[in-house]
C-alpha cells in the first residue's frame, strides 16, 4: 500500500498492513490483572473508537519506521493520528 498526504506536502510512503480493528469488533476493554502488551494495545484500540465516534476503522501500518495507525471515517476519508488527511492507495 501507499501512503501520501493529501496535500502532496511529503513523498508517498510504502507501507504494509499490520492490523485493522473495525468499530464494534471488540465489545469493551479487556478486564485482567494479567493483561500483556496485546491487551493493553487492544484497550487502547477500544478508547479511540470511544473518543472519536467519526472513526469506523483502525489500520495500523509499518513503512521503515515504527508501526503508526491510520484511521478510516465513516464517509471513507483516511486520516493520520493528527487528523490530517491522506490518501491510501492499494
Amino acid at each position: 500500500m501507499q501512503v501520501r498526504y493529501a496535500d502532496g506536502s511529503t513523498p508517498t510512503l510504502r507501507v504494509d498492513k499490520i492490523h485493522t480493528w473495525s468499530r464494534g469488533e471488540m465489545a469493551g476493554p479487556v478486564m485482567s490483572s494479567s493483561s500483556g502488551p496485546k491487551d493493553y494495545f487492544k484497550n487502547t484500540i477500544w478508547d479511540l473508537f470511544e473518543h472519536l465516534p467519526y472513526v469506523d476503522l483502525i489500520m495500523m501500518v509499518r513503512g521503515g519506521g515504527p508501526p503508526f495507525l491510520l484511521f478510516k471515517s465513516s464517509l471513507g476519508h483516511w486520516v493520520d493520528v493528527t487528523g490530517t488527511a491522506v490518501d491510501l492507495r492499494t
